[in-house]
């Protein structure tokens, strides 16, 4: 068997039989870090740990949780629709059937408009999914619809009277 990177070196995950060990990881990061031997590494050689992010775009992202039909609840709905922005970025998503987080004209800065997504996201109302590196967004109609029926249509009829479109 081969000498494991790091064997014996405790910060470097592998304890001295050369088996991963758990490492913590950097402040941020989302997924299994784990830590390799030479004979797991067959594309490079010089590459001493892998990281698994379960499939996010980049290795910084969160995991993209959606909650169940039956999960969503009316008042979590309303007070993520209670935003300004977040109500334009529905309405937005009301027009057009899937818009990257990118392609969005928002009067907010990065981060809060990462934050508005999420909101929308964990109330039930958005569907993401990760293509590449952006950040693709649709509205969950037929969930809520089934849910909440009438509620969706009425939200979008007068978002397009309050805001227009936030694109």
């Amino acid at each position: 068997m081969p000498t494991p990177i790091g064997a014996g070196d405790p910060a470097a995950g592998v304890d001295e039989t050369g088996e991963d060990m758990a490492v913590p990881l950097p402040i941020g990061w989302r997924g299994r870090l784990v830590i390799a031997t030479v004979s797991h590494v067959r594309s490079n050689a010089n590459m001493d740990c892998l990281v698994d992010t379960d499939g996010v775009a980049s290795r910084t992202s969160s995991p993209l949780l959606h909650p169940d039909v039956r999960d969503l609840d009316l008042f979590t709905v309303m007070a993520a629709l209670s935003d300004p922005v977040r109500l334009g970025i529905v309405a937005t998503l009301g027009a057009e059937p899937e818009v990257a987080c990118g392609c969005f004209d928002l009067p907010v800065g990065k981060s809060t408009s990462s934050r508005h997504f999420r909101v929308l996201r964990e109330a039930g109302l958005i569907r993401q999914r990760d293509q590449g590196t952006r950040r693709i967004n649709s509205l969950r109609r037929e969930d809520l619809e089934q849910r909440f029926p009438g509620l969706l249509a009425l939200v979008l009829r007068e978002a397009a009277a309050q805001v227009g479109t936030a694109r």
